[in-house]
């Protein structure tokens, strides 16, 4: 039985009512999805364009089948539609209320809320629907939508066809792009989106609770810890994907670092250091733990951390993150930031959750608003979205400095104008990095009165075209930017911890070995700190750095 176009054509004119309010109720299913894409600087008459005509295509598919005379179909086809308005109402009411619509942000919230806070919700959200923003938004959309459907209702046959075949390939089209797309493969439709976020969510939650349950009873890990901290606010700040060789402070031959260039004399910039691993969780997973590859070998769950050791000093602990929360595997992120007094994250909580996505900017507000809290110990942990991949994504427009004009190709005949490209817009993600590292610096100025300690480097590096023809994550690559700041108060009150820094800049680190450097500078007595694994101990001597479970040489990264 073959598809006839005109019976095809036929039924949706019938139905032609139906297809326009679908059509627009679909557009609320993807508001959000328009509204980050705006964001980014994408142009606003072809994303109408694409969107009305996805929303089209999919509210043809649903209009036709309405159409049958067939009840069976015309009873589950109300049911799709049915939950389909329900979906695309509530992405839009969730998007207007609270910045995120359906996804696995969302799913996550659900899954963690308790009935008391449902109630609250309900009751919230009720006072939010008679608001006189809400009205006039939802008036405004109702207007428009009933106006293009008394448009359809007079609209005859052939202009019908003239009109919706355009519209309906261009849709189709559109949404075959999408899929294929890395990045927006479950935003073409709100059904997909479902599809893949819920499952997605579902496993998240499960690795957590397993690697949570797997950490319970360790209090006794902790029962030697001796001394109170003799720093007020240790100020931790991860970096993503930022390669030592793409920063001007570092020699690389592009401005990309100037702001830090302006402090030089108020930071110590290290020449050295080292991630362990090549990916973001696994290297986490060293550093925040006293997990390590020489001789802390078994599970990194089961080592002491060091949100819960500076807790226990009496520090009060936050966790701020422009990254996912539930993207690990393993819950790593989940893990470390449910151990903190504070956690927050400003962004996406998914690692394909990228409707939610905000410049890093999102964190400075947040960083002043932790410093200005009356606690006396402050251990503050922000991690930066930095220079993760499709790096034209996390910076604004006006951050686009360099272009592929400014790449000298430097013996790499390989280097296409697409891939010079490609290594502008990393540069221009570690420029605006520079920008944001140089800002929380200047907050931290602003409490002077206290000893602060500022700590900042990359989670791993990025390979960047730099001597073969890739770019990415790739194993060894793991030479990464470290620098400190300090307050005045600091080094006034302690001058020899500050001078071990200042010297120790030429010395290979390994930043797994970061839980000894704070405790040893914070003059912390504990069974698992370890002197020479310190590298402002007169103790220090690193035998073995490894990089991906293999041992590092220095230089494999050039």
């Amino acid at each position: 039985m073959g598809i006839n176009i005109g019976t095809i054509i036929d039924r949706l004119h019938k139905e032609r009512m139906l297809l326009a309010i679908l059509t627009m109720v679909g557009l609320l299913g993807a508001v959000d999805v328009f509204c980050n894409s705006v964001e980014k600087g994408d142009n606003i008459i072809l994303l109408s364009i694409k969107w009305f005509s996805i929303s089209f295509l999919f509210a043809s598919i649903l209009s036709y089948l309405m159409g049958t005379e067939k009840k069976p179909i015309k009873w589950i086809t109300s049911s799709i539609i049915a939950l389909y308005g329900l979906l695309c109402i509530a992405n839009a009411v969730s998007f207007l209320f609270w910045g995120f619509g359906v996804s696995c942000r969302m799913f996550t919230i659900i899954m963690e809320t308790n009935s008391r806070e449902v109630g609250e919700f309900i009751n919230y959200t009720i006072g939010n629907f008679t608001s006189t923003d809400f009205l006039l938004r939802f008036g405004v959309f109702a207007l428009i939508t009933a106006a293009i459907t008394l448009g359809c209702k007079k609209m005859g046959g052939k202009a019908f066809l003239l009109t919706s075949l355009p519209i309906a390939f261009i849709g189709l089209i559109s949404t075959f792009i999408q899929l294929q797309s890395t990045t927006e493969k479950k935003n073409a439709n709100i059904f997909i989106r479902c599809a893949l976020d819920l499952p997605r969510t579902l496993n998240s939650m499960q690795d957590y609770n397993t690697t949570q349950q797997l950490s319970c009873g360790q209090e006794n890990l902790y029962e030697t810890l001796q001394g109170n901290g003799d720093i007020d606010n240790i100020i931790i700040v991860i970096g993503e994907s930022a390669s030592r060789k793409h920063h001007s402070i570092y020699g690389y031959q592009l401005p990309t670092t100037p702001l830090l260039e302006k402090k030089k004399n108020e930071i110590i910039v290290f020449n050295d250091v080292t991630a362990t691993y090549s990916t973001t969780s696994e290297s986490m997973k060293m550093f925040m733990t006293y997990k390590n590859s020489i001789t802390n070998k078994d599970d990194w769950f089961k080592y002491p951390n060091i949100l819960t050791i500076f807790s226990k000093l009496g520090y009060k602990t936050y966790w701020i993150s422009n990254q996912e929360k539930n993207g690990f595997i393993g819950g790593c992120e989940s893990f470390f930031s449910d151990k903190c007094d504070t956690s927050k994250f400003v962004g996406m909580l998914f690692t394909g959750d990228n409707l939610q996505e905000k410049y890093d900017d999102a964190l400075l507000p947040e960083l002043s608003n932790a410093m200005k809290e009356d606690n006396p110990k402050k251990l503050i942990i922000l991690h930066m979205m930095g220079s993760h991949g499709e790096y034209y994504r996390r910076y604004p427009k006006e951050f686009a400095h360099f272009t592929d004009e400014n790449i000298e190709e430097a013996g790499r005949s390989f280097l296409t104008k697409k891939k010079k490209q490609l290594i502008s817009e990393y540069d221009n993600s570690i420029l605006y990095s520079d920008m944001i590292i140089s800002n929380m610096i200047d907050t931290l100025k602003k409490f002077e009165e206290k000893k602060s300690l500022f700590v900042y480097f990359s989670d791993h590096g990025e390979e960047m075209y730099d001597v073969r023809d890739f770019a990415g994550h790739s194993k060894g690559y793991v030479d990464i930017p470290f620098i400190i700041w300090a307050s005045d108060t600091l080094q006034k009150q302690m001058p020899d911890k500050y001078k071990a820094m200042s010297e120790s800049t030429e010395k290979p680190i390994s930043i797994e070995n970061l839980p000894d450097f704070l405790l040893g500078i914070s003059n912390v007595q504990y069974k698992y700190y370890d002197s020479t694994f310190d590298f402002t101990s007169p103790n220090y001597k690193l035998e073995e750095r490894y990089a991906d479970d293999k041992p590092y040489h220095k230089g494999q990264c050039e």
